[in-house]
């Protein structure tokens, strides 16, 4: 193995250009876009470029985490744990991904006059002991169709989105963990 920087050379060059391309991007936007007629444009490139590059670099703890994880479990033929961390990467991923679209969603709803609000509640006990006047005025009390998404067991979140709410999570929390006595 008197060479084998060779091989670590070898698997770093895809990462090395994927992290190198990935500032094109906005220059090849702003290019494109310094042709068009008026400053809005190109400054509308740029904020959408800055925006791009901090949800890419912001949500690239799951790609940089993961990948350590999964190579240690597939260097230690740990198969099990290699799809233990790739399914959690990928829950996380989808369920921040459905997060982005409630956002962008009540914000197409506001601009289409539909009244709209996203909450965040990371905690029903705290919520359930403020005053009721507050907890009205985070979900006031309405007929309305609520949604709440949940990243682990969607159990219990009926009594905040209603009859006619929809709850988007797991249904299946724990079901593939090895039962312990």
């Amino acid at each position: 193995m008197a060479y084998w920087y060779r091989r670590v050379f070898l698997l770093a060059i895809p990462l090395i250009l994927s992290n190198l391309t990935q500032p094109l991007l906005s220059t090849v936007d702003t290019v494109l876009s310094g042709h068009l007629p008026g400053a809005a444009a190109l400054g509308g490139v740029a904020m959408g470029g800055i925006f791009f590059n901090t949800i890419y670099w912001t949500f690239g703890f799951l790609r940089m985490g993961t990948t350590g994880l999964v190579a240690q479990a597939h260097g230690a033929r740990q198969h099990a744990q290699l799809r233990l961390h790739f399914l959690r990467a990928l829950a996380s991923a989808i369920v921040i991904g459905a997060l982005i679209l409630a956002v962008q969603a009540h914000e197409t709803l506001v601009s289409l006059g539909i009244r709209s609000r996203v909450v965040s509640m990371p905690s029903w006990d705290i919520f359930e002991h403020q005053t009721q006047e507050y907890r009205d005025t985070v979900l006031p009390p309405t007929n309305a169709p609520r949604i709440a998404i949940e990243q682990a067991s969607t159990f219990g979140w009926e009594r905040y989105v209603g009859t006619k709410g929809k709850v988007i999570g797991m249904k299946t929390f724990g079901a593939s963990a090895p039962l312990r006595a």
